[in-house]
């Protein structure tokens, strides 16, 4: 008994004594004295005498009454939980036994006349569980007949008493026989002794017809019996009220890591529903491996691992909804409170059940692992916590415990928590295994309560080697008797019972010492020879196999994916609106960068020379083409930075749940999905301000498609990193070489000509700028401005054909002349190389031009030949030009429909040119820059000016930069809508390679 109860038993015992009339005090207070003195500390007996004096004298000046027992109850039940309240009863009745005063059944009458049964009375006020109090009734006076239900009975004896429905386990040598009980409500294992033989528990002795509570590691013990542990009286009333019990065998289970001796070598255990196993080692000797193996998360070089005799590894499918992991690390959304983080773990994992069960079940849950009074607290972050750490271990706890797993694997649960937060998680998790679970827990050195609450436990050595595995009590005993211990045959201290399980790494590590007394690196017994002593013990006993029995079906069954998908989008949702910062990033940021810049690129003129006032026009902006630059490198920054971290930051979640069966694909859908959201508001956010500081008109819409598909692109390609990489540091070291060639290949930063002659292409986009989203962006977007511009769509495509007439005219029929005048002088010297070059030349006139075709320069060559082309250039010149004639004619009869030529019709004109036109951009789109117009490589000429009026021909879509127009087949497609597929294709190209999990699958092979 603790302090707390003792002072309750005594209160309790003064009372009853004042109340009864025919009391003899000093009989009582004999007794009471025989009691105490069996049950605590001799040295504590004296005082607790005169405790009791007082008492008694105190309720005897007062009077006493129902009442006044009712009240200390009261009391009591304010400070006691069920099991400490049923504990208060067994110690009265015991004492009560002892007195030959009826305290039992003889009613009493108080000072308010009201008929009492006592003891009854007081379990009452308790508030006992009634069926629970009769069953201990009959327990205790030895009329096991009388108790309903006796499948909560096991007797321990040399022969089956044949008691109907009771559990029988026979024990030679005793006298008599041992009678178990369990007590549901109170969660106590009661039991009582009939016989003569000298038996003791935890040392002390055991008294006949008395009945005791035996607690978690408990052993009673005898000279002519074998010991009986806790676990296995536990294990056999469990097994035989398991409806559907659970067995995990392992056997003889060997992993060895690469490159390495550590692992796991020949490890065999079993456990079985109701039982609490440890695995216990020093750091690095493989304790989480194993968990590993056990669970299936990692498949052994040898040996396996069977549930229900059914093979682990062989459908690992077959056991996700058996088998819970609990990992060191809790797997907790920080955002989220801990009544939000439960529910939502549910509603991922659990689809058979309405969302209002659901939410009972999490709190009744909540309320069992004591987590009510916090429920509406957020978690927070491993630096700044809202929660103890005995309530995240228990919230931990309560989202692996709640799709109801028949195995649960946890891995140092009292890692980093205090002396009594662990033991309140460790009985946690007893009771779970006590609920008919397999619970398999990975600790590293327990207090001596904690370690008794293990029914069997494994221990490993140095370098993976298991070296002892069976009951805890009994593993200290095997130490002490394999070392030669003096008190080889004691697990503990005979005053308290604690054990000391830092004894067992004592003599398993202890080292032999030198001369002096110093120690030496040499153990006594190495690792390898406690193996083989472990070995030898597992020859010896039963064999660990498994009977294949039938799998328990889960109670609970997985949602659709369409259902996962929504539960996961549902908490990502939550979890981003609570994250303040991100939200202050996410959706401040791009509006206020775009601000920013826009401010500093509003470039303004004087309105006319003698004027000092600016007045600012859109046309006169130089800067117009470094906002479309800005704009798509912030979109890819922000879409990739904002997605960076998303899945690396949840790697522990993600890893918790696919193990369980959940949809990795919905999963990252759900992450993609909000990312959609976000982007698409995140680059209005970034367009709107910038359009409205530099008056870009009608290009909002078009211009949001295109910078909502570069953030898409960045968010996949930030998912894939988070994904893909084990670092953030890694993940950001990377970010700048993703970012840095969309800039340099964008075709804006460095013209595509300048580029190092390797990767340089001479009329159209290099293969490094195809692969580039911020080419595409570009050329989208200043295309469609320059051409849907309100002030130039009219004249467009007049100016298009103007400017293929006009090149012809005045720069590619001259330079054909000249090579013809050269080749006139000298007939005789004309290559191959020539003749190629005037070829091309000539097909480059052609090109969409209505002339005839000279066959005769592609049949073989005569002199005669220079002078026919000198001919034929003549007349090409005469017909180009007059088409030159009739567009200009076209294009000055259009305008003047729009623009009348009167001083109204002029400043409309230059109104509309200011508001809706740039000049930079024309410039950009013409290549104006350009030192020249025509340039000839090799035998080839090339088209340098206006490339955005130039048709290239080839039929697969390939094109130079800034092409109005992209060619498939005999189609044309708009540059603006066919960047836009490509940027999709590409886009969707990212996805696929991001939701197969393309890229970590490929490194977790090498």
């Amino acid at each position: 008994m603790n302090e707390s109860m003792l002072n309750s038993f005594i209160r309790l015992v003064a009372a009853l004594a004042v109340v009864r009339k025919d009391v003899n005090i000093r009989v009582t207070r004999k007794h009471l004295e025989t009691f105490l003195q069996q049950n605590i500390d001799k040295r504590l007996v004296k005082t607790q005498l005169l405790t009791f004096d007082s008492t008694h004298n105190k309720y005897k000046k007062q009077g006493i009454s129902n009442n006044t027992l009712q009240t200390i109850c009261r009391e009591i039940n304010k400070e006691f939980n069920a099991t400490q309240r049923f504990q208060l009863i067994i110690n009265l009745f015991n004492f009560f036994t002892l007195t030959p005063i009826d305290f039992v059944s003889t009613q009493f009458t108080g000072k308010d006349n009201e008929p009492a049964n006592n003891i009854e009375q007081i379990a009452k006020w308790l508030k006992v569980d009634h069926n629970d109090y009769l069953s201990f009734r009959h327990f205790t006076s030895g009329q096991l007949h009388s108790i309903p239900n006796r499948e909560s009975i096991l007797i321990v004896a040399e022969k089956d008493p044949k008691i109907s429905h009771t559990q029988f386990s026979e024990r030679e040598g005793i006298k008599g026989f041992l009678s178990f009980l369990r007590i549901p409500s109170a969660n106590l294992l009661l039991f009582n002794y009939n016989g003569a033989s000298v038996l003791q528990i935890n040392e002390k002795p055991i008294f006949s017809k008395q009945t005791y509570i035996l607690h978690s590691g408990a052993i009673v013990k005898g000279k002519s019996i074998a010991p009986i542990f806790y676990g296995e009286i536990v294990k056999k009333l469990l097994q035989s009220n398991s409806s559907s019990p659970v067995t995990l065998v392992a056997n003889n289970l060997s992993y060895t890591y690469p490159n390495s001796a550590q692992g796991i070598k020949s490890l065999s255990l079993k456990a079985e529903s109701g039982e609490l196993t440890g695995i216990m080692g020093g750091s690095g000797v493989g304790k989480s491996t194993l968990i590993k193996l056990l669970c299936g998360n990692l498949k052994p070089q040898s040996g396996n691992v069977l549930i229900n005799g059914h093979d682990l590894y062989q459908d690992h499918t077959l056991h996700q909804n058996l088998i819970g992991v609990m990992h060191q690390e809790e797997c907790l959304v920080e955002e989220l409170t801990v009544f939000e983080n439960l529910y939502h773990s549910a509603r991922i994992a659990i689809g058979n059940i309405p969302n209002e069960e659901l939410i009972e079940l999490v709190n009744k849950h909540l309320f069992e692992l004591d987590l009510l009074d916090c429920k509406d607290n957020r978690v927070g972050s491993p630096d700044n916590r809202m929660l103890s750490g005995g309530q995240r271990k228990r919230l931990a706890i309560a989202m692996e415990i709640i799709r109801d797993p028949k195995i649960l694997f946890v891995d140092e649960p009292t890692s980093g928590l205090s002396s009594a937060d662990s033991l309140m998680v460790m009985r946690i998790l007893k009771d779970i295994a006590l609920s008919g679970k397999v619970v398999v827990v990975n600790i590293h050195q327990p207090s001596s309560e904690v370690y008794k609450l293990f029914d069997s436990i494994q221990i490993i050595d140095k370098g993976g080697y298991p070296v002892f595995y069976g009951n805890p009590i009994e593993a200290i005993l095997h130490f002490k008797r394999v070392t030669n211990r003096i008190d080889r045959d004691k697990s503990g201290c005979e005053c308290c019972g604690n054990v000391k399980p830092e004894d067992i790494f004592d003599l398993l590590e202890e080292h032999f010492v030198d001369e002096l007394g110093h120690q030496m690196a040499k153990r006594k017994i190495e690792p390898q020879q406690w193996h083989q002593l472990y070995l030898d013990m597992q020859n010896n006993q039963s064999n660990q196999g498994s009977i294949t029995m039938e799998l328990p079906k889960a109670k609970h069954i997985k949602p659709s994916m369409p259902k996962q998908f929504s539960a996961f989008f549902a908490r990502n949702l939550l979890t981003k609106l609570r994250n303040t910062q991100f939200l202050v990033f996410a959706l401040l940021l791009p509006p206020i960068l775009s601000v920013v810049v826009s401010i500093f690129l509003r470039y303004s003129i004087p309105a006319n020379l003698n004027s000092t006032t600016e007045a600012y026009t859109l046309f006169a902006n130089p800067n117009i083409p470094s906002f479309f630059l800005m704009s798509v490198l912030a979109s890819l920054f922000f879409g990739l930075i904002i997605s960076c971290e998303d899945i690396i930051r949840d790697k522990r979640i993600v890893s918790r749940e696919t193990s369980i069966g959940l949809s990795l694909k919905s999963f990252y859908n759900a992450k993609f999905l909000f990312l959609i959201t976000l982007s698409a508001i995140q680059t209005i956010a970034f367009i709107i301000p910038g359009v409205l500081i530099l008056e870009l008109k009608g290009v909002t819409i078009a211009l949001w498609l295109v910078l909502f598909i570069l953030s898409l692109s960045g968010n996949l390609l930030g998912l894939i990193l988070s994904s893909t990489l084990k670092s953030v540091v890694a993940i950001y070291i990377l970010v700048p070489f993703l970012l840095i060639p969309q800039i340099l290949f964008s075709g804006v930063v460095v013209s595509f000509d300048n580029l190092n002659s390797k990767l340089a292409a001479s009329d159209h986009v290099p293969l490094v700028g195809e692969t580039m989203m911020s080419r595409w962006a570009m050329e989208a977007s200043i295309v469609h401005f320059y051409k849907n511009n309100r002030y130039h769509k009219p004249f467009f495509n007049i100016d298009l054909r103007e400017s293929e007439l006009r090149f012809r005219l005045l720069h590619l029929i001259p330079e054909l002349n000249h090579l013809v005048s050269i080749l006139r002088e000298n007939p005789q010297d004309i290559t191959n190389n020539d003749k190629e070059t005037i070829a091309n030349g000539l097909q480059l006139l052609h090109r969409d031009q209505k002339l005839p075709n000279p066959d005769y320069i592609y049949t073989p060559w005569t002199d005669n030949s220079v002078f026919q082309l000198s001919d034929y250039l003549a007349d090409a010149r005469q017909s180009i030009s007059q088409q030159y004639t009739n567009t200009r004619h076209k294009r000055d009869k259009l305008s003047q429909s729009l623009y009348p030529n009167t001083e109204e019709g002029r400043e409309f004109m230059n109104t509309n040119r200011d508001k809706y036109f740039n000049r930079a951009i024309d410039d950009l789109v013409k290549n104006k820059h350009y030192p020249a117009a025509l340039v000839r490589k090799g035998n080839r000429f090339i088209q340098k000016a206006d490339p955005v009026y130039q048709i290239y021909p080839s039929a697969i879509g390939r094109s130079h930069f800034l092409a109005a127009y992209k060619r498939i087949g005999d189609s044309y497609i708009e540059t603006y809508w066919y960047n836009i597929i490509i940027m999709l294709l590409m886009t969707i190209s990212l996805y696929l390679v991001f939701i197969l999990n393309f890229l970590p699958r490929i490194f977790k092979n090498k």
